[in-house]
């Protein structure tokens, strides 16, 4: 998102805090939301291994 932000040539009708990710919808994106669940679990592992 940050290099699309950059490389638009008229930034001013475009309001930086609507490009924010707000988090998943457990609803509608359940897949997805699973899938950071899982990666963020590896992560930590990966950091702070028994």
């Amino acid at each position: 998102m940050h290099v699309s932000w950059s490389n638009l040539e008229d930034k001013e009708t475009l309001d930086k805090r609507r490009l924010a990710f707000l988090g998943f919808d457990a609803e509608t994106e359940a897949r997805f939301l699973g899938y950071v669940r899982f990666m963020v679990s590896e992560y930590r592992r990966a950091l702070h291994p028994l």
